[in-house]
């Protein structure tokens, strides 16, 4: 692999991570209670 496609492959995963953790905060309810009770009832 070439240096330049290591650094693509870097900043792609650094944006899909970014992504996910704001998709994470926006779905994450503003309670702790209430996300351990979600998490309960999943498993």
């Amino acid at each position: 692999m070439s240096d330049e496609s290591i650094l693509g492959g870097t900043i792609i995963l650094m944006v899909l991570a970014f992504a996910i953790a704001v998709y994470l905060r926006k779905k994450r309810p503003e309670h702790p209670d209430a996300a351990k009770e979600l998490e309960d009832q999943q498993w």
